[in-house]
C-alpha cells in the first residue's frame, strides 16, 4: 500500500492564498503610491508574508493545520501596510482601502493626496479577514 504523503501546512497556506498574497504585492507597489513614498517606506508586504512563512516552524512545533492557519491569518492583518493612511488633504474623511481601489485611481478621484503611518490598521481586522476569505 502507497502512503500519501502529508501536505505541510505552510504548503497548504501558501497554495490556498497564493492569489492574495500576489494581489496585496500589486496593491502596494504601485507606482503611484511609490512616489509618494521615500524608499526607505516600502510598504510592499510580500518579503514580510515570505520571511513569516520561512520561520513560523521555529515558534509552531507540532503544531496543527488550524494553528498554522489563525497564526498565518492574525499575520496579514497586522502587515504594516494596513497601517498606511492616504487620506484627502482637505476631506480626511476620504480615506483610501486598498482592498477595494488602487492607489493611482483614489488619487485621480481627490487630487490632493496626504500620508502617513498610524498604530491602527485600515482596513479593519474583520474585513482584512472576509477580503482574505473571498474567492480570488
Amino acid at each position: 500500500m502507497i502512503q500519501q504523503q502529508k501536505t505541510h501546512p505552510v504548503d497548504k497556506i501558501r497554495e490556498n492564498y497564493n492569489d492574495k498574497i500576489k494581489q496585496l504585492h500589486q496593491i502596494f507597489t504601485d507606482p503611484a503610491l511609490e512616489t509618494f513614498l521615500d524608499k526607505s517606506n516600502s510598504v510592499d508586504p510580500l518579503q514580510s508574508i515570505e520571511d513569516f512563512l520561512d520561520k513560523i516552524d521555529e515558534c509552531l512545533l507540532d503544531a496543527n493545520d488550524a494553528k498554522y492557519m489563525r497564526a498565518f491569518r492574525r499575520f496579514i492583518t497586522e502587515l504594516e501596510c494596513f497601517k498606511l493612511r492616504a487620506v484627502s488633504k482637505n476631506r480626511k474623511q476620504h480615506v483610501w482601502n486598498p482592498l477595494d481601489e488602487c492607489f493611482s485611481d483614489f488619487v485621480n478621484r481627490i487630487n490632493d493626496c496626504e500620508i502617513y503611518f498610524t498604530n491602527e490598521p485600515y482596513p479593519t481586522t474583520e474585513i482584512v479577514l472576509a477580503w482574505l476569505d473571498q474567492s480570488c
